[in-house]
């Protein structure tokens, strides 16, 4: 069955006072106690009291929040005016700006002097047969853990070498086959050039300055198969 109390708060409040009046002039025809009358009365007009106060103080909050972020939004809006003038001013540091809880600035990254890469000790070869189609170069400071070979800073990648029948007498004997920048590289079997060739290598930098070379190292297909030449 329906309740005949409204779901509402404005009609229940009205209802109540309704129902009250109703009480009031009614209810000792129909056996209501007069103090029975009287506090109900008197608990209406104290609902009806309380909504009002909440309505006006529910009205107040809202004013309240709205000046609230109205406030907060122009104190942070200065706030970060004068953090960024402090934070390009020539007199702060950093311990300044960790005191003042503003950001410190990322350390640039600073590039390697030039020649750098002349002193860097060359990459390693290792090279392995991995079936009947390839064979693998793997090259840097550690080309037998690929864990702890990662490419030197400040290098682009690495030049490879070959010298076709073993290892020349002349650099002009030596061909460049492509710069790589991950290890390792995958050559393609060719059948009808089993060898001995000769494989070096040397680090470039991200200027494309020319490191020194490795030591030469020979790999014979022919003899080599299922073995492991370094």
């Amino acid at each position: 069955m329906r309740d005949y109390i409204p779901t509402k708060e404005p009609e229940k409040m009205a209802w109540l006072q309704s129902f009250a009046e109703w009480i009031a002039a009614n209810g000792a025809g129909h056996e209501i106690p007069p103090d029975t009358v009287v506090a109900l009365c008197k608990a209406v007009e104290d609902a009806d009291a309380a909504c009002t106060e909440y309505a006006a103080l529910h009205a107040a909050a809202l004013d309240a929040s709205a000046a609230k972020k109205q406030a907060m939004a122009e104190a942070f809006h200065l706030a970060r005016v004068t953090a960024q003038r402090v934070q390009v001013a020539d007199s702060t540091t950093d311990e300044d700006r960790a005191a003042a809880g503003i950001t410190i600035p990322k350390t640039a990254k600073t590039s390697p002097p030039a020649g750098y890469i002349k002193s860097l000790p060359p990459p390693e070869i290792l090279i392995k047969y991995t079936g009947d189609d390839t064979f693998a170069i793997h090259w840097g400071p550690n080309p037998s853990n690929g864990r702890k070979n990662a490419r030197p800073a400040g290098t682009a990648g690495c030049e490879l070498q070959i010298a076709r029948g073993g290892i020349p007498s002349d650099d002009a004997s030596w061909v460049a086959v492509q710069l790589y920048t991950k290890s390792p590289i995958i050559i393609p079997v060719d059948e009808t050039d089993p060898g001995p060739n000769a494989y070096r290598a040397r680090y470039l930098s991200t200027k494309l300055e020319k490191g020194p070379f490795s030591a030469p190292i020979l790999f014979a297909l022919g003899r080599a198969k299922g073995e492991e030449r370094s």
